[in-house]
C-alpha cells in the first residue's frame, strides 16, 4: 500500500526566535563586510567593502547599494521601527547619490 506523505520542503522553517536570530546574524555579517573588512596596515583603522567596491567604475556602487538594500529588507522582516527603516533608506539614497560622483563618492564612503 502506497504511503501518502507530503513532499518535504527544501526550505527549513525555523521557530520564530531562531529565525529572528538567523536574520540578525545575516544582517550583522553583511554590515561588518561593508564597514570593517580590511584593516589599514600600521593603524587601528578599518575600511569596509563599500569604499573598495566604489573604486570599480559603474558597477561598484550598485553592488554596495544592493547589499545595503538586502540589509534594509532584513530590517523590514525583523519589523524594526519605521523611523529606523526611514533612516536606513535615507542613508542608502545618500550613499547611492554621492557615491555616483567620481572621487568625491569614494572619499565619502571611506
Amino acid at each position: 500500500m502506497a504511503s501518502h506523505r507530503q513532499p518535504t520542503s527544501p526550505i527549513e522553517v525555523l521557530p520564530r526566535d531562531e529565525a529572528r536570530e538567523h536574520l540578525l546574524a545575516i544582517a550583522d555579517m553583511l554590515a561588518k563586510v561593508l564597514d570593517t573588512t580590511v584593516r589599514i596596515p600600521g593603524t587601528s583603522w578599518y575600511i569596509g567593502l563599500d569604499p573598495l567596491l566604489g573604486l570599480i567604475p559603474g558597477i561598484g556602487d550598485v553592488i554596495a547599494n544592493l547589499i545595503g538594500t538586502i540589509i534594509l529588507g532584513l530590517a523590514t522582516r525583523l519589523q524594526l521601527p519605521r523611523i529606523v527603516l526611514a533612516r536606513m533608506s535615507l542613508n542608502l539614497l545618500i550613499n547611492g547619490t554621492v557615491g555616483a560622483v567620481p572621487i568625491l563618492g569614494d572619499l565619502f564612503s571611506v
